[in-house]
């Protein structure tokens, strides 16, 4: 495996265990559709989560969310509203987060950030 790819995959781990500390039920890991991938996908109540995960050993660049541009947003509400359309849920309740994390060399977590509605479709 690539050193990138571990730590994209170390930093899905640590989402995966934020958010299952926080009471949502994770569904859905590295979801494939013909757009791209969903990193992770949850339910929050009765809310359906999608998450894009961005990890990054240093914030020397910018925080990981900032890797979250206008096009991978598009990319990303592609892949969402696939699984949605998929799974029969476009009148259900969803959402479209970013968690940002950062690791430190060992790949430890050092900085985790939660951002909810990050991602907004257009209507």
């Amino acid at each position: 495996m690539r050193p990138k790819d571990l730590v994209g995959r170390r930093g899905e781990e640590i989402a995966r265990k934020f958010l299952l500390s926080r009471g949502y039920r994770v569904i859905e890991r590295n979801f494939k559709t013909p757009f791209g991938e969903i990193d992770l996908i949850a339910e929050e109540g009765e809310c359906t989560v999608f998450f894009e995960v961005k990890t990054r050993i240093s914030e020397t660049f910018g925080p990981p969310s900032a890797a979250v541009t206008e096009d991978k947003a598009c990319r990303v509400v592609k892949n969402c509203v696939f699984y949605a359309q998929k799974k029969k849920l476009l009148e259900d309740a969803l959402r479209i987060d970013v968690i940002a994390v950062t690791l430190d060399q060992g790949l430890r977590l050092h900085i985790l950030k939660h951002v909810r509605n990050a991602i907004m479709p257009e209507k």
